[in-house]
């Protein structure tokens, strides 16, 4: 098949974007060919990968979109692909895949002075009219989509009809330590980062750290005045401005930030709690790596993939709205290491049963499927 997978930005450590590599290798595994469209590619090139880089003009995200999204219809037209899967919202897509949230349906919930306001920008109706292009009945695009949450909330909105949405499972790696091999892991990190076996460690992975809460946990800790409590942080986004405030509140001794890494399994082994009060989370693929590697999870109710946390019963989830003292109330609790225990076995036990691994098999399962169904 020739297939073109298109994306406004490539970056390694985006949830959407390792979902997207993913899939691009299964595709090239199949035999597929395969053309990328990007405006931003960061980081190694798959070898032999037919990659276009296009450059948009612009001095503002929303316009470069628009501008990729008249170049794109154009290619689509002059190409003949026998499948166009775009990881962002853009038109004449018979495939997309839903990263992210429905954004009118975040605006219209606002008060209605606020979504006129917002209206108004060139900004905020570029992108409506890009998710209407996915998501209006008229339209033939199929969706893939990751929790019941999104599904649910572009149908409210678009009336999108239901048969055009197809569930993927999340698409993490199978953890294949063996008991022994996560003890070792766990103590050997734990000492290059001079942490006690009485250190209670938590852990935060982002790559927006405003959105998934950073601020919310270092409040928490310093209002919980532990010195046992240590802090792990995962990412690099405003890396400079957290650290300021870390110093702020007198948290330097017991945050440690790490940057971005290819393995956040040996930190989840050698953490206690991830912590992920998100803002803002459609999926949230790093609440399923976490069940996976048996670490006990602190989230909220808005992560799409909660919904994972409550059925293995690996943590707590918080109810909306936020508030400080819960969340702080909540870490407190999570400090009985019998409850952490019992946490660990649950998560173990829901990844060893449940398909938290073939996000990329099944999306191209049904690209091949369904493209030769609209071929007949």
């Amino acid at each position: 098949m020739k297939i073109a997978l298109c994306i406004f930005n490539y970056f390694p450590y985006g949830g959407l974007q390792r979902d997207f590599i993913r899939i691009l290798t299964e595709c090239l595994k199949r035999g597929h060919q395969v053309s990328v469209y990007t405006m931003k590619w960061q980081g190694e090139i798959i070898q032999n990968l037919d990659l276009h880089l296009i450059v948009i003009p612009g001095l503002s995200n929303h316009k470069r979109a628009k501008r990729f999204d008249q170049y794109m219809s154009k290619v689509i037209v002059k190409e003949n692909f026998d499948a166009v899967v775009g990881f962002n919202k853009i038109s004449s897509l018979d495939f997309y895949f839903a990263g992210d949230i429905c954004y009118k349906a975040k605006f219209t919930s606002w008060k209605n002075i606020y979504f006129i306001a917002h209206w108004l920008l060139s900004r905020y109706r570029t992108y409506f009219r890009l998710e209407e292009e996915v998501f209006t009945p008229k339209a033939k695009t199929k969706i893939f989509y990751l929790t019941p949450a999104q599904k649910e909330s572009f149908i409210n909105t678009y009336g999108t009809q239901e048969n055009r949405f197809y569930l993927l499972p999340p698409g993490i790696k199978k953890n294949t330590l063996n008991s022994e091999q996560k003890i070792t892991v766990r103590n050997n990190v734990r000492a290059e980062l001079n942490f006690t076996n009485t250190d209670i460690v938590l852990l935060l992975v982002a790559t927006n750290f405003y959105l998934k809460g950073l601020d919310r946990v270092l409040c928490a800790i310093n209002s919980i005045k532990n010195k046992n409590i240590k802090l792990l942080v995962i990412g690099d986004d405003k890396g400079k401005s957290f650290r300021n405030y870390t110093r702020h509140l007198s948290l330097k001794d017991q945050v440690k930030f790490i940057g971005v890494t290819d393995d956040v399994l040996r930190y989840m082994l050698a953490a206690d709690i991830l912590v992920h009060p998100a803002r803002s989370e459609a999926a949230g693929m790093v609440l399923v790596e976490a069940i996976a590697a048996g670490l006990p999870i602190l989230t909220t109710a808005n992560c799409g993939y909660q919904f994972h946390v409550k059925s293995a019963a690996a943590g707590i989830v918080l109810a909306l709205p936020f508030k400080n003292a819960q969340f702080k109330n909540a870490i407190i609790n999570m400090l009985d290491k019998e409850k952490l225990k019992t946490w660990q076995q649950n998560a173990l036990n829901y990844a060893a049963k449940e398909d938290l691994y073939n996000l990329a098999s099944r999306s191209v399962d049904l690209i091949e499927q369904t493209s030769q169904i609209l071929d007949t």
